[in-house]
């Protein structure tokens, strides 16, 4: 994959959200870094999210205006069908959507030590 440019679909991870979005402003630091301004797509539980810290306290600083290079990561949007679709297959010889497993830790265990379902 090539240098991520502006106008280059770009993909990242935020507590186990994936963000997909398109470069729309490069910059290089004095540092040496790429950073970028990038307009995510579909992007409302992490938007949830951000207003959920700013009304725990209004004063502090949320989210991300720019983007290190380390943090996106290029793909295309021929990428992103093909594994759709992949998934689409599996579901459609299987008739249903593979199962994982999450084992529970201490930390999601209730006061009478029952398990508490802690995924999204």
């Amino acid at each position: 994959m090539s240098a991520i440019e502006i106008g280059t679909l770009v993909w990242s991870g935020y507590s186990g959200l994936l963000r997909v979005g398109t470069v729309t402003n490069k910059r290089i630091a004095e540092n040496g870094w790429a950073y970028f301004t990038i307009e995510w797509h579909d992007d409302g539980k992490y938007e949830s999210v951000q207003n959920y810290y700013r009304s725990m306290n209004p004063n502090g600083e949320y989210g991300l205006k720019e983007y290190k290079a380390s943090l996106v990561h290029p793909v295309t949007p021929e990428q992103l069908e093909k594994f759709a679709g992949s998934h689409r297959e599996l579901v459609n010889q299987n008739g249903t959507a593979p199962t994982i497993e999450i084992p529970l830790v201490p930390s999601s265990l209730d006061e009478e030590d029952e398990p508490v379902d802690i995924r999204l």
